[in-house]
């Protein structure tokens, strides 16, 4: 797995960055993806002393319970049928410090997870 789209600039606290992931092929070309779980991955964000852990998602990140109950056709919209080669996460990180982002992702009917870690200013 790959972070190819790693932001140029420094990540700054309390503000939204889309965290974009792939996966390469043994030829180095991005591979198709498959829904995992219903969606194009899954992430966990979490602060280097404990203080945040997120699980996010690419259509945003709600609470599943909360989302089924206020509108059960909204739950079906976060369901992603053919995700794309690139699949991307928004998150704004609540504070500055040392992070790790932990993804999953699908293909060829197999999961691959890839940690990273970054630094918020």
């Amino acid at each position: 797995m790959m972070w190819p789209h790693h932001p140029s600039t420094p990540i700054a606290a309390k503000q939204a960055v889309n965290f974009e992931f792939e996966i390469l092929g043994p030829d180095g070309q991005t591979v198709a993806l498959e829904p995992y779980m219903g969606m194009g991955g899954h992430a966990e964000v979490i602060k280097s002393d404990g203080s945040v852990f997120a699980h996010i998602h690419p259509t945003g990140t709600v609470s599943m319970a909360s989302m089924a109950i206020a509108s059960p056709m909204a739950m079906m919209g976060m369901h992603e049928n053919s995700p794309g080669p690139v699949v991307s996460f928004p998150y704004g990180m609540p504070s500055s410090g040392d992070y790790r982002i932990f993804v999953q992702m699908k293909h060829d009917g197999q999961v691959s997870t890839g940690g990273f870690a970054f630094t918020v200013r």
